[in-house]
């Protein structure tokens, strides 16, 4: 069956005077209107993703040198990864996600302009205000507050369970806030979030909108989180039970450790939203990268750049910290004599990755040089 780019090409808003947003499977970025709106005519025509029948239906509107580079360039997109290459890719962002269902469009068509409302603003901004006065009021009596190792391991589990069902609550109203500004969720599932389950929601279609609803979608996790830690928050004040205590202190905490935005957190696409970048985290993790290659030249880059760099390495050294501490909270609930061979077996696993990795990677840097060279 012929391949039809109706079913890859999606063209959004104009989200900048002259800036269309344009996705191509998971590729977003943005041409003028007048790209944008041959492109348009690639989806309505159902024009094939071929080379020939694409830069045919390009060249109606650009000459045929252009429409062949806007081909190129279209189609450079198409190139499938290779499952084990994505699953490493997510590894190494800290965030490997497993597809469950994809909502439908009467989900869009339910919430659409009915959740966000003046009486739904003004009781979000209640409960938030309640559910911080609670929790600053009873966290200094919180008994034995000092150390995880002091509460029961059955609490802990407790605690654990009830933080894995919220994540799946926090994602969930990313997804229903997307669908109130008429964003249509890509999909939904469950996660490993640095080493921890979570349930994701992959609304990456924000970038075909504008950037106050990408911004709000993003911020859509923490409205709806809002919900069950104000709900236990209240149920301490009443029972004074320390396991509503640490759970309503830890929800907090990672609301606060999800605004960090040097993994692909809600702080990091509120920031990469803010700035308009889609691809944010692997324009910084490259400048990070090619500093630590070659140090020096940090020193020539511009002053964007330079941040970029920065940026990138902090990323780096932030999600391989917080895989070790991870890491090391679940080695410590192990037995002592399976704490033994967990370190040198993790570390022989990491060298034999790593070494995987580089021996993957070195015969690929001269085709790709030439394939960068031929685009240009």
């Amino acid at each position: 069956m012929t391949d039809s780019w109706d079913r890859h090409l999606v063209i959004g808003e104009e989200i900048t005077p002259n800036k269309v947003a344009v996705r191509v499977d998971d590729r977003f970025f943005t041409v003028s209107r007048t790209v944008a709106t041959q492109f348009q005519a690639l989806v309505d025509g159902r024009v094939t993703t071929e080379q020939d029948a694409t830069v045919q239906a390009l060249h109606a509107r650009f000459s045929l040198g252009q429409a062949r580079i806007l081909s190129d360039n279209l189609r450079s997109f198409l190139v499938p990864v290779a499952p084990t290459q994505q699953l490493f890719q997510q590894i190494r962002r800290g965030f490997v996600k497993l597809p469950l269902y994809t909502p439908g469009d009467h989900f869009v068509r339910q919430l659409r302009g009915r959740v966000i409302t003046p009486l739904s603003t003004l009781l979000f901004a209640l409960m938030s205000t309640a559910t911080l006065v609670i929790c600053a009021a009873k966290a200094p009596h919180l008994p034995m507050a000092t150390s995880l190792n002091q509460f029961p391991l059955p609490t802990l589990i407790a605690v654990w369970a009830l933080l894995t069902v919220t994540t799946f609550i926090h994602e969930f109203g990313h997804a229903v806030i997307a669908a109130h500004y008429g964003i249509q969720p890509r999909s939904m599932g469950v996660a490993l979030f640095l080493l921890q389950p979570a349930g994701y929601v992959d609304v990456s279609n924000g970038w075909l909108s504008s950037r106050h609803h990408r911004i709000m979608v993003a911020l859509g996790g923490f409205i709806f989180q809002m919900i069950p830690l104000f709900i236990a928050s209240v149920a301490w004040l009443v029972t004074d039970q320390a396991l509503l205590g640490l759970y309503c202190l830890s929800s907090i905490g990672i609301m606060v450790l999800n605004t960090v935005p040097l993994v692909r957190t809600d702080g990091y696409w509120i920031l990469a939203n803010f700035i308009n970048e889609p691809n944010l985290l692997q324009q910084v993790t490259r400048a990070g990268l090619g500093v630590l290659r070659a140090p020096g030249s940090y020193l020539t880059l511009g002053v964007k750049p330079q941040i970029y760099a920065v940026t990138g390495l902090a990323s780096i050294v932030y999600t391989l910290g917080m895989y070790l501490l991870g890491f090391g909270l679940l080695v410590s609930r192990l037995p002592m004599t399976a704490q033994r061979f967990a370190l040198p077996v993790s570390a022989a696993a990491l060298l034999i990755h790593a070494a995987s990795q580089g021996l993957r990677r070195l015969p690929r840097r001269r085709p790709a040089l030439r394939r960068e060279r031929g685009t240009l």
